[in-house]
């Protein structure tokens, strides 16, 4: 796992630099596909090997020290907050396309490390821990879930969380 700590290190630096992210923040827009490349630029550069997009529909998969590793990517925008423009996607919709992503992974065999990575934003976790908790429950089946706070370059705030999928197929 010490890689997949490399890459988010990585990544999140990308991430609190990165001017023109800043506008997908402030009008809730999607930005897995711009995640995707900086994920594997991070794999590539920290020496993983057979770095591959969209391989068997799973969004990231690299090998490190002999060892296969999946990600599945998500990006959650909220409604949590003020002067951010709106969408109609609601947040529930996000939520269940990242335990789609889970429950696809817990399928799936042929990688032995498996993780799901999806960015919150904009969330201000001191404005709206009830609201956000509500939903990160429904996501208890990802092991050792960790939360890295996020300050985009213009000022809003996010989290990126990272979990690994359990083996066991909860359904």
């Amino acid at each position: 796992m010490i890689i997949l700590n490399k890459i988010i290190s990585d990544v999140i630096k990308k991430i609190e630099s990165h001017r023109g992210l800043s506008e997908f923040i402030i009008n809730l827009a999607k930005f897995e596909g711009w995640l995707k490349v900086e994920i594997i630029d991070s794999a590539i550069k920290l020496g993983c090997s057979e770095v591959i997009p969209e391989k068997d529909l799973i969004d990231v998969t690299f090998n490190f020290d002999n060892k296969s590793y999946a990600i599945e990517l998500k990006t959650i925008n909220t409604n949590y907050q003020k002067g951010f423009s709106r969408k109609t996607r609601p947040i529930t919709k996000n939520i269940s396309g990242v335990i789609k992503d889970i429950e696809a992974l817990q399928k799936n065999g042929e990688y032995k490390n498996k993780f799901v990575l999806f960015i919150v934003f904009p969330l201000n976790l001191e404005d709206n821990k009830k609201k956000w908790n509500y939903h990160l429950k429904k996501i208890e089946s990802l092991v050792n879930l960790i939360g890295y706070p996020l300050r985009f370059k213009e000022g809003p705030k996010g989290i990126l969380y990272m979990g690994e999928v359990d083996g066991r197929i909860t359904k």
